[in-house]
């Protein structure tokens, strides 16, 4: 049959198989196959971000997942937050692109200033700005017809 490559000798298995020599071929162990028994088989599909290594999947740099298909985040996301698609999601009083930074929410905005009390983080609000992250503009200008709230 030449329209399949037959293994010739033990060695063509491998080492994950046993060559049978009335036909020619490869009889695999478990969790290897291919022609010669070279390809390894993975519980998940690795995709085109990892490679199949000892039966699972081992990821590039920057993926993660059993099946490396998930984006991966900065390691230090996991210590104040969540990883999801490779963006971090910040817990509760923590900020920052990777969590990292404890403190007010949103910085503030660049119209307070953050400080720590006994009751934790919180933003102390230019004039003219108010909310918890100092994000809403206060009305100013009463008789003017306008409505400066945010």
């Amino acid at each position: 049959n030449c329209e399949t490559p037959r293994a010739t000798c033990l060695d063509q298995c491998s080492g994950h198989g046993t060559f049978l020599p009335d036909t020619g071929l490869c009889s695999c162990d478990p969790s290897w196959t291919g022609h010669d028994c070279s390809i390894e088989i993975c519980a998940a599909d690795c995709g085109g971000h990892g490679v199949c290594v000892g039966g699972t999947c081992r990821c590039e740099d920057g993926w993660m997942g059993a099946a490396c298909d998930q984006r991966a985040c900065h390691p230090r996301c996991a210590e104040h937050g969540t990883c999801r698609d490779g963006k971090c999601e910040c817990s509760p009083g923590w900020n920052g692109e990777h969590c990292t930074i404890e403190g007010c929410p949103g910085l503030c905005n660049g119209n307070g200033r953050c400080t720590l009390d006994l009751n934790g983080w919180h933003c102390v609000c230019q004039l003219g700005w108010r909310g918890a992250g100092c994000d809403t503009s206060m009305e100013t200008a009463c008789g003017d017809s306008k409505d400066n709230d945010g």
